[in-house]
């Protein structure tokens, strides 16, 4: 007997089931053939894979961003005798994402007929990408993602793995010509990150927090995440002009501690093609002041990589003023995961907000916003982590000749200006890797 369901037309049963929740909607699929070919692209248009309200518990709620939780098609929950943990909750259904990628990993094109038409049916894919595989050597998670040929939204939160191997990215992949919004963050290959963004003419919002690939301390008795070995010849003599300046950009590593580093990864001339862009939200790590010299002086922060991060912001920057209109900086300050039992995320970057780093932004991108040019379309600009405001705020103190609020409201009277506190990452020294859990940049809320 055919379910009375199955009669209904497909305008009214549409209808119907944008209502339902996720797993109701994999149920209803098995009740006929005819529903399953209705409900399948329902379910694969648009993939949101964390666990719910993820989003709105790392987010801003200040920031209005653009996809609310509404917009979200969150999966269902864990089962009932899952253990109630938020960190728990986050890696149950990171495995879920890293089982679900993994379908698509191995398969050549023309192999599959059902993976592609499946594969091709997304249009909207957010992820945490988890290279660590538990059952064989070797991951090939990044290639995997070039196989939805038909996104317009990608949203990828990159973990880091040094237990097995993935596989080089092929740069030679397709490109993914309707990709609109870029949201990246955390351990993206850098080769990975410049295929996304190859053609940034098209892209109207992007979201970049992408991290260096980290090097672990020298106190323990095996080095984990070395960096790259290069030779590093004794002189100049008989160097190119390129070559001089690349040796110029070999750093030193030999510290005891090495912080989390911003990946700098644009191509000389890519910045400039950002010229459609409406929302950019720029995030680094960040060097917090050094008020006690005992507790950080043996951990290392990379001027280098924070210096080049914030010229590619400046480039991003000049490139798309004419057309952003929502527009969020931030700095996080890194802090070793054994000092914030001293104080919470809030009070570190209360009194440690005014650094090197934020030193490091008033000279470089400031003078940049401040330019006398036009930004036709600005209507909001946030600032997360960079000055801190207020009567409250302890010692070491902005410098008052600087005011980043009081010259951007001056130079922006219509626009929407604020500072927040922002949040700090918690590293592991050890690895020198962004602790687990949370956001996957290092925070795991007011701790």
């Amino acid at each position: 007997m055919t379910p009375p369901i199955s009669s209904l037309p497909t305008e009214l049963f549409l209808n119907v089931a944008r209502f339902l929740r996720h797993e109701d909607l994999v149920q209803l699929m098995t009740v006929s053939k005819r529903i399953h070919q209705i409900i399948e692209p329902l379910l694969w248009t648009k993939l949101e894979l964390h666990r719910p309200d993820y989003h709105e518990d790392h987010g801003y709620s200040q920031s209005g961003s653009a996809v609310g939780p509404q917009d979200r098609p969150y999966m269902q929950q864990p089962p009932s005798n899952y253990p109630e943990d938020e960190f728990r909750f986050d890696e149950y259904y990171v495995e879920t994402a890293r089982r679900w990628l993994k379908n698509f990993e191995h398969y050549v094109e023309g192999s599959s007929q059902r993976l592609e038409r499946l594969a091709a049916q997304v249009r909207w894919l957010c992820i945490t990408v988890d290279p660590y595989k538990n059952d064989g050597p070797e991951r090939d998670c990044w290639n995997a993602l070039t196989k939805f040929i038909n996104l317009e939204y990608l949203e990828v939160h990159a973990k880091w793995n040094e237990w097995n191997a993935v596989k080089p990215f092929d740069t030679t992949a397709r490109p993914l010509t309707k990709l609109r919004t870029v949201k990246m963050r955390g351990y993206v290959p850098q080769e990975f990150l410049q295929y996304i963004c190859q053609q940034p003419e098209l892209i109207t919002d992007l979201e970049l927090a992408i991290l260096d690939a980290p090097i672990g301390s020298i106190l323990y008795h095996a080095r984990r995440n070395p960096p790259n070995e290069s030779e590093t010849p004794e002189g100049y003599e008989g160097m190119t002009d390129a070559e001089a300046e690349a040796l110029d950009d070999i750093e030193d590593f030999s510290q005891e501690e090495i912080a989390p580093r911003p990946l700098p990864w644009m191509r000389e001339t890519l910045a400039a093609r950002f010229t459609y862009l409406t929302r950019l939200w720029l995030c680094k790590p960040a060097e917090p002041f050094k008020h006690n010299l005992l507790s950080i002086l043996e951990t290392y922060y990379s001027e280098r990589s924070d210096q080049k991060a914030l010229e590619e912001w400046v480039s991003l920057l000049r490139a798309a003023r004419d057309t952003l209109v929502y527009l969020t900086l931030e700095n996080r300050l890194a802090v070793r995961e054994l000092e914030s039992s001293c104080s919470g995320s809030d009070d570190y970057m209360e009194y440690y907000c005014h650094g090197p780093s934020y030193e490091r932004f008033v000279g470089t991108v400031l003078p940049v916003i401040l330019e006398d040019r036009p930004w036709p379309a600005l209507k909001q600009l946030q600032l997360y982590g960079i000055e801190v405001h207020g009567p409250a705020t302890p010692k070491p103190k902005r410098a008052p000749d600087v005011n980043v609020k009081g010259q951007l409201k001056a130079r922006f009277p219509g626009v929407s200006i604020e500072c927040y506190l922002g949040r700090r990452i918690l590293f592991d020294p050890r690895r020198g890797t962004v602790c687990n859990g949370g956001d996957v940049l290092g925070w795991r809320g007011d701790v």
